[in-house]
């Protein structure tokens, strides 16, 4: 952890630069990160979290990669301009009497080759830095990826566990309170039985009941009364017509 915070320091301001302030403590929540006893609540803000960082560490790795190819640019113009001048000075030993015309040029070069050099340096320094710390962090997210589903399976590990307990201490008693009832004598469970069976009757018997005075109201209603209906439609001419008055309206 300490090297991490420590990488973390020393490329703080770039950090800053490129993706913000708070992503250093992003790095550090990250870092700090431990699933070990989360409830599945705080496991599912863990994993938000680190999808998040996730994204910035994608960020990160673009500018990784820019970070090497400017390093790699910066080293090209260095090594062209220390060839140049390592071919002029040896353009010199050769030929001595061009010395004079050449000296300026040479040193033209050597500056440049100087400040190339220097370029370089600066370049190839923050690449390695970002690197460090992209590979770093990229091995950071994958293993505290790893542990909180890790966490997560034990979490319902534990409660697929809690729950076969509670069911097995529920059949151990139920099974208890059978066993004292078989003690105390089989009328204990016949009277139980009988209990059941009387309230399961005495149900069918209200709902019996029940029918039997909605068909006694049936039947005390004077217009319930067939011949009543059969002459209140006759008076209405909807009562059936025998096959004379049929072929009669013909």
């Amino acid at each position: 952890m300490s090297k991490i915070g420590q990488l973390v320091n020393f490329s703080g301001a770039y950090i800053k630069q490129k993706l913000g302030s708070g992503f250093e403590a992003v790095v550090e929540g990250l870092v700090s990160l431990d699933p070990d006893g989360a409830t599945e609540a705080q496991l599912d803000l863990m994993q938000q979290d680190l999808e998040k960082a996730a994204k910035k560490f994608a960020v990160l790795q673009q500018d990784k990669l820019r970070e090497l190819k400017e390093a790699n640019d910066a080293n090209t113009l260095y090594e062209q301009a220390k060839k140049a001048a390592l071919l002029v000075n040896n353009k010199i030993q050769s030929e001595p009497e061009k010395a004079e015309s050449l000296k300026p040029l040479l040193v033209r070069l050597v500056d440049e080759a100087e400040s190339k050099k220097a370029s370089w340096e600066k370049e190839q320094l923050e690449a390695d830095n970002v690197s460090k710390l992209v590979d770093m962090l990229d091995q950071i997210v994958s293993q505290k990826h790893l542990a909180i589903e890790k966490a997560r399976k034990a979490l319902a590990a534990g409660k697929t566990a809690m729950q076969m307990a509670e069911a097995k201490k529920s059949a151990h008693q139920m099974q208890l309170e059978i066993e004292a009832m078989d003690q105390q004598g089989p009328s204990t469970l016949n009277v139980a039985l009988s209990a059941m069976q009387k309230k399961a009757a005495d149900i069918e018997a209200d709902v019996a009941a029940s029918e039997k005075l909605a068909s006694l109201k049936r039947k005390s209603d004077v217009f319930q009364d067939e011949q009543l209906k059969a002459i209140l439609a006759e008076a209405d001419g909807s009562s059936e017509k025998n096959i004379t008055d049929r072929l009669a309206n013909l």
